[in-house]
């Protein structure tokens, strides 16, 4: 089995992997596929509904797609790649299992516009699985935490831990000892 691949935020993965994928989850949300004969994998890791256009509040279920469809750290342009890349692997949507995971809630002020960042992410996500007709197989989603996930690439097995979140508020100085090795 080869070394794991780590996603980032607004990265993206489809294809055949022999070790496993793996993402860190706040309020992002990914989107899962797995199709288990031919062991093919999607998973994705997108960090706001759509581009930001006129609206000045990121929380805003109102967006506006610019055009730019490859960008993944939007979910416009991670269901557009999904879609093509489930056709040109020539095999049905309906043959792959699917999956929501992220969407936490990570401030403590629950009227910040930043609170409804996950809440917004799985709405919007559920939103396309629904307009698509997709059933969703497997999902954890909301909370106040954040999600270590991780699919093996070759079974195909999800694995969801789920961490609580800090709480940090809003505005203040975070302790930058902890982004630091």
């Amino acid at each position: 089995m080869s070394a794991p691949l780590f996603l980032r935020p607004g990265e993206y993965f489809f294809g055949r992997c022999e070790g496993s994928v793996v993402t860190l989850l706040g309020s992002c949300v990914a989107i899962i596929l797995w199709h288990p004969q031919q062991r093919l994998v999607g998973v994705s890791h997108y960090l706001l509904p759509r581009r930001l256009q006129h609206h000045p509040d990121p929380a805003d279920p109102a967006y506006e797609p610019d055009g730019d469809e490859q960008d993944t750290r939007y979910g416009s342009a991670v269901f557009q790649r999904l879609l093509g890349d489930i056709r040109a692997s020539g095999v049905p949507a309906s043959h792959y299992r699917k999956g929501i995971f992220g969407g936490g809630r990570l401030v403590q002020d629950a009227s910040s516009p930043i609170a409804r960042i996950g809440q917004n992410n799985i709405q919007f996500a559920r939103r396309c699985f629904e307009q698509l007709g997709w059933a969703i197989d497997q999902q954890d989603v909301d909370g106040a935490a954040y999600r270590r996930l991780q699919v093996d690439g070759l079974s195909g097995r999800v694995s969801c831990e789920c961490r609580p979140s800090l709480g940090l508020p809003p505005g203040k100085p975070h302790d930058q000892s902890l982004y630091r090795r």
